[in-house]
C-alpha cells in the first residue's frame, strides 16, 4: 500500500465517509469515523461565574472566503464565519 492509500484509508477511519462514488448511493458508502466535532459549550457553572458582561472577551469571530486561483478573486457566496473561543 502506498503512503497517499494508507493516508486516504486513516482519514477515512477518522472522520468517516459520506457521499456518492463510482455509481454507489450514499447509503452503502456511508460510514461514521472514530471521531465527530460538535459545538463547543462552557459549562453553566463556570457560564454563571464568567457573566454575560465578560463572555464577550472569551469569543473571535472568523471570516474566510475561497479565492478562485485563475482571477484571484473571492468566490461566489464562499464567505463564512464563525465564532471561536
Amino acid at each position: 500500500m502506498s503512503d497517499e492509500e494508507f493516508h486516504d484509508k486513516l482519514i477515512q477511519l477518522i472522520f468517516g465517509q459520506n457521499g456518492t462514488v463510482d455509481g454507489y448511493s450514499r447509503d452503502e458508502l456511508h460510514a461514521e469515523g472514530l471521531i465527530h466535532f460538535t459545538n463547543a459549550e462552557i459549562a453553566g457553572n463556570a457560564r454563571s461565574k464568567i457573566g454575560k458582561e465578560n463572555s464577550f472577551y472569551l469569543f473571535k469571530t472568523v471570516q474566510s472566503t475561497k479565492i478562485n486561483k485563475e482571477t484571484g478573486t473571492a468566490e461566489n457566496k464562499s464567505l463564512r464565519t464563525i465564532e471561536v473561543l
